[in-house]
């Protein structure tokens, strides 16, 4: 059970950002995931790797896929553990392909006997990238475990890219008010008589 929601937590404009959730079983015909109302934490409408059988999958994927000229903002989203105790994954990351922009081990998913009940990740200056991927490494948890780790509450939004004039046309554009700045005050001084 459970379902999909979008809500708007002042993120950014978002509706050109493609959205793929998957798990390293998905198959051309099944992503590998499920949806499930309650029983995470305190989340509600998680989504959780599902392999064969009643086992889970050993890792979750989030792709995050801006629209052409813009870049994907992740702020954060939240894991939660099914029933009330804590377990321990192996580890969450958030990559821009190869290049690791959040990494970390021995993470601690909490359940519902905790509060909060989720354990959640914040990214203060947003994480940004034209294609994001939230990498959930659960396979160190025993396969029929690995679905009892469920995904909520993405928050992102995205913005035109962040442009870093090349150091030549800085160099160009200060000499070039440099240069007004000068011609500026010699004709103020022709007009006063100096």
């Amino acid at each position: 059970g459970g379902a999909f929601t979008y809500g708007e937590g002042g993120e950014g404009f978002t509706p050109d950002v493609t959205v793929e959730i998957s798990s390293s079983l998905a198959s051309p015909t099944d992503p590998g995931v499920r949806l499930w109302n309650q029983g995470y934490g305190d989340l509600h409408n998680v989504v959780f790797g599902e392999g064969p059988g009643t086992a889970g999958a050993p890792l979750v994927f989030v792709r995050l896929i801006a629209a052409p000229g813009f870049v994907v903002d992740l702020y954060g989203f939240a894991l939660a553990h099914f029933g009330p105790l804590a377990t321990t994954i192996a580890g969450v990351s958030v990559l821009d392909g190869a290049n690791a922009l959040f990494d970390a081990s021995d993470v601690e998913v909490v359940g519902s006997n905790a509060t909060p009940g989720h354990t959640r990740f914040v990214f203060a200056t947003p994480l940004s990238a034209a294609e994001l991927l939230i990498r959930i490494d659960l396979s160190n948890l025993p396969a029929g475990a690995q679905d009892n780790v469920g995904l909520d509450d993405v928050r992102f939004g995205q913005t035109p890219p962040r442009i870093v004039p090349e150091p030549g046309t800085a160099a160009l554009l200060f000499a070039g008010l440099a240069g007004l700045a000068r011609k500026r005050r010699r004709s103020g001084r022709e007009r006063s008589g100096a």
